[in-house]
């Protein structure tokens, strides 16, 4: 029960709510995913960070891509979800999934299996990746992917963090998300 669980964090008096977990707020679409952020809010009394509002701000800032690429550990259902999520959204979005068997097997993702989805993506011609899953440690890969491939990559966990800092009105640098200040 996600609306029980944020009642019960919230006894901790946080300034600002992070949802980790990304998929519910692209599953449904554009006004689905802001009326679930909407929803969260109301329940928690304080903003809320979540990963369809970090993705469109990132992209909103940056500049939208002529493609985009979204690297994923999600199954084929979710992940034309997200698709649809981008298209509605008006972006052309290529997504690739790291194929991982379970939920619990995401967070043992290989570097190499990340660096190859990257590699798919940059000969997709994607201008730009987001990586969605908050399970899918890669902020270190994307940060060396942009080196090496001359492609830009952001990681969600770095995106909603830096997301819930501005909330809190915290300027402080993100690493990943310089040039999004």
């Amino acid at each position: 029960d996600l609306f029980g669980a944020v009642g019960r964090v919230m006894h901790v008096r946080p300034g600002v709510l992070i949802l980790g977990i990304s998929l519910p707020c692209f599953w449904a679409g554009l006004a689905a995913g802001e009326g679930f952020r909407l929803r969260l809010a109301q329940a928690a009394g304080v903003p809320v960070s979540t990963a369809d509002a970090a993705c469109l701000a990132a992209l909103d800032k940056l500049g939208r891509p002529r493609r985009l690429g979204i690297l994923t550990p999600f199954r084929d259902v979710a992940n034309a979800r997200i698709a649809a999520f981008f298209a509605e959204a008006g972006q052309d979005a290529v997504v690739r999934t790291t194929g991982a068997a379970s939920n619990l097997h995401i967070a043992h993702t290989s570097s190499e299996t990340l660096i190859a989805g990257l590699h798919a993506l940059a000969d997709d011609g994607c201008g730009l990746v987001l990586q969605l899953g908050t399970n899918l440690a890669s902020t270190r890969v994307a940060e060396e992917a942009q080196r090496w491939l001359g492609l830009r990559c952001l990681p969600i966990n770095a995106l909603l963090y830096r997301q819930a800092l501005r909330l809190a009105g915290i300027k402080d640098a993100v690493p990943g998300c310089d040039d999004l200040d």
